[in-house]
């Protein structure tokens, strides 16, 4: 914890250096009451966007890794070969589930607190809009060179820095205290959902924090779920480029949504078939992990 909030002021701080010496004012004003139509207002956004995200997710797992684990590389298999069978598999596997993911999307979407806690849901679906409304910002703008800074923003930096949080340094402590590697799995998809505070995205959001777990668990190797996370991310920041320019009419919360329920049902049963094809592989190549 102690490096975790080393990080988030250091990348604060940083974010704010950085945003001085690029000529930018009324930074903290842009902050707190900003106009997403104002292009430098979404620069600033971008900046501390990537510095207090590296700050919290990379700067405080790794220097735990490197301080406290004895052999970090290879705990987290990151000598494996990033390009095994398995990772050809995890392409499929992440467009398969798409369905399957979105359709309890709407099932978290229909529910409900009860009535004496109607003030915590209006609250829940207001930070959802705003996040959605800064989210939108950045997915709106329209150049290859914004679509390749998302990519890193939206897409590589989560990837690699979520994991190593969630599926790296937290998932080694909580293994270590509970001796379970399950409960640790569930423990971690429940905290990776949560930390993003979108209460109508958390089933979907936990799931898809399980399937990663169980990749790196499978796999035995971090990559694998960096791999899945940058996919399921960079798909759609694309999807949402070409929504935002005029050459798709499927935005990137829609894609991959389909009505047909028996469709849904089959996009899960063959996602767990391929999550079962992966253990598979993993354990006659490598033995168990």
């Amino acid at each position: 914890m102690v490096l975790i909030v080393f990080g988030y002021l250091f990348a604060s701080f940083a974010a704010l250096a950085i945003t001085k010496l690029a000529g930018y004012d009324h930074i903290i004003e842009r902050l707190t009451n900003p106009n997403l139509k104002d292009i430098d207002t979404i620069n600033i956004y971008r900046i501390f966007q990537i510095a207090v995200h590296m700050g919290l997710f990379l700067v405080g797992p790794v220097l735990y890794l490197l301080l406290v684990e004895e052999n970090p590389v290879q705990k987290l298999g990151l000598n494996q070969n990033p390009f095994r069978f398995s990772y050809l598999v995890i392409v499929v596997l992440m467009l398969v589930c798409l369905p399957g993911i979105n359709f309890t999307h709407t099932l978290n979407e229909a529910v409900h607190l009860p009535n004496w806690l109607s003030g915590v849901e209006k609250w829940m679906q207001e930070k959802e809009d705003s996040a959605k409304y800064l989210t939108d910002a950045f997915l709106s703008m329209k150049s290859y060179k914004d679509l390749a800074i998302n990519l890193v923003m939206f897409g590589f930096l989560p990837a690699l820095g979520e994991e190593l949080f969630f599926r790296g340094a937290l998932f080694s402590i909580i293994k270590d205290w509970t001796g379970k590697k399950h409960l640790t799995i569930f423990i971690t998809a429940f905290l990776f959902s949560a930390i993003h505070m979108q209460f109508y995205g958390f089933l979907p959001r936990f799931l898809l924090g399980m399937g990663f777990g169980y990749l790196f668990v499978f796999t035995g190797s971090i990559w694998a779920p960096i791999w899945a996370h940058f996919l399921n991310n960079a798909l759609a920041v694309i999807v949402a480029f070409f929504f935002f320019q005029g050459k798709s009419a499927v935005n990137q919360d829609d894609f991959g949504s389909l009505d047909n329920f028996w469709l849904n049902l089959l996009s899960i049963a063959s996602t767990l078939s391929l999550f079962w094809v992966i253990y598979r592989v993993r354990w006659s190549k490598n033995g168990a992990p």
